[in-house]
């Protein structure tokens, strides 16, 4: 009886003190269901006819709660890909707005396969800056150094870039000395090394004239152990050629 009586007139905290997120509960799953499905059918129902602002905004929304609306970035991307291959500011700025919202997409899952499949073809317009890109990419292997769709991204705007497999491979070195079970990671660089080892190979073979005599060139290592002693320590001072940004595979964790 006592305790019920306390209970009855123990003054609360006035409610400027009460945190916000107890006083204004989060959306019930079902409501986010009906949220969902309402602006998956208006997309869809505006799929065939010529996109408008509205369109674009309604898509964005969708996207910003669900980035694996495969059907809403495709909407996207016949709406805005006339736009992008025009070239020119309108296309600067087109492209600057869906990297936001891929960004927006990939903070609510950072492993979207759609969402980094549909900023990889942004980027792939050479319309934004392709250092950016790869400093975001650190930026959110930071948050989590497994992202096998961020390392594989990576790997592809370094290639776009010109970026030199050495210097891609002391990038994972460095992610494996901050953590030696990253499995991607190892895989990056299981990847770059062999990578070069057959660059280096073809090299050889490609640069004698097809007599089969010595030319006097180094042998390629045969062996891993010679491979990983024959890697650079660090990053190189020179541009390398450019590997094409061809794609790239991912793999489990």
């Amino acid at each position: 009886m006592r305790t019920r009586a306390f209970l009855s007139t123990r003054a609360l905290p006035p409610s400027h003190l009460i945190p916000f997120t107890s006083r204004r509960p989060p959306p019930s799953p079902h409501n986010q269901l009906a949220l969902l499905t309402r602006l998956n059918d208006e997309v869809l129902d505006r799929r065939g006819r010529p996109a408008d602002p509205a369109s674009l905004s309604l898509s964005a929304t969708l996207l910003e709660h669900n980035p694996e609306a495969y059907t809403a970035w495709n909407f996207r991307r016949e709406a805005l890909g006339p736009v992008l291959a025009a070239g020119g500011a309108a296309a600067v700025e087109a492209a600057a707005a869906e990297l936001a919202l891929t960004e927006k997409a990939l903070l609510r899952n950072p492993k979207s396969y759609a969402a980094w499949h549909a900023r990889r073809w942004v980027v792939g317009h050479r319309l934004a800056s392709l250092a950016a890109e790869v400093r975001l990419v650190d930026a959110l292997l930071d948050v989590d150094a497994r992202n096998f769709h961020a390392w594989a991204h990576r790997g592809w705007a370094c290639d776009l870039g010109c970026i030199p497999a050495a210097d891609q491979l002391f990038a994972a070195a460095a992610r494996i000395e901050a953590d030696f079970s990253n499995y991607s990671a190892w895989h990056a660089r299981s990847a770059l090394l062999a990578r070069m080892h057959w660059e280096k190979v073809g090299g050889g073979r490609s640069g004698g004239g097809g007599g089969g005599g010595d030319d006097g060139g180094e042998e390629p290592p045969t062996t891993l152990a010679a491979l990983l002693s024959s890697a650079p320590a660090g990053p190189s001072s020179s541009g390398g050629d450019c590997g094409g940004g061809g794609d790239r595979g991912t793999h489990p964790t």
